[in-house]
């Protein structure tokens, strides 16, 4: 099965069993799709309602800094094994960046409802989820400031 051999690349997903693995690629919304270079997979502002994990290709994650009309800023690239999209499982569901394909892409997406479901039967996957996704939410936010502060902009927290 493809998704379940692309969630065991997935960064994220790598403190889990190949049951717990299973049991995400079983999720009734564990689906694989394909995006080509410059498609918009998901805007920034949106309600994040998938998880995303890169099996192929590279995604640049970009968030608006400034004033229109300048360019949206890329705050990270993605790539193989990488997550995007945590908003998903994340209240208030909001996405925080815009993801764009840099070269033709295939990812598993699956619906942060189901998964969030998931989590909760089964709390060890939860946890190990969670502890993923802080060390991606850690790192986007340091480099979100990094991103900030090179622009010359006034950041408030």
């Amino acid at each position: 099965m493809a998704v379940l051999a692309a969630l065991k690349r997935c960064d994220v997903l790598l403190g889990l069993t190949d049951g717990d693995l299973a049991k995400i690629a079983n999720l009734p919304s564990s689906r694989e799709e394909a995006y080509q270079i410059g498609e918009t997979i998901f805007e920034e502002g949106d309600v994040a309602e998938n998880l995303y994990l890169l099996d192929e290709g590279k995604v640049n994650l970009t968030m608006e800094v400034g004033p229109y009309p300048l360019p949206a800023a890329v705050v990270e690239t993605v790539t193989k094994g990488g997550v995007f999209g945590w908003s998903a499982l994340v209240v208030p569901h909001i996405l925080t960046h815009s993801a764009i394909c840099v070269e033709r892409c295939r990812v598993i997406t699956i619906k942060g409802k189901e998964l969030t479901n998931l989590m909760d039967d089964e709390p060890g996957i939860g946890y190990e989820i969670m502890k993923g996704l802080m060390r991606v939410i850690s790192s986007r936010l340091r480099n979100t400031q990094r991103l900030i502060i090179s622009s010359g902009q006034t950041m408030i927290l």
